[in-house]
């Protein structure tokens, strides 16, 4: 059941989780970014603007602050299927290679 779990909660959030990875890098090195959207557009600051709304869910209303919070719990619940797959397989005695 966690290993249904985890591939298809891993599978359907790859794409939310990318877009909150590369907004935190955002976050982390804010000089690169900055340098990025003058170069691209020239010091176009609505960009970045967005990029912050993405990343906190401070965009499109109530709806999808709501939504950002259910689903901010998906690496959480990756982390402990993945766990369980674990220990699973280490009760079994199997190696991960196979």
């Amino acid at each position: 059941m966690d290993h249904a779990l985890h591939h298809m909660l891993g599978f359907w959030a790859f794409l939310l989780i990318l877009l909150w990875a590369l907004t935190g890098i955002y976050f982390a090195f804010p000089d690169g970014f900055i340098s990025l959207s003058e170069w691209l557009h020239d010091g176009d600051q609505e960009m970045l603007a967005m990029l912050s709304r993405l990343h906190f869910g401070r965009a499109y209303g109530l709806f999808v602050k709501l939504l950002w919070t259910v689903l901010g719990l998906i690496p959480c619940a990756l982390f402990i299927t993945g766990v369980m797959m674990w220990l699973h397989r280490k009760a079994r005695g199997v190696s991960a290679r196979g």
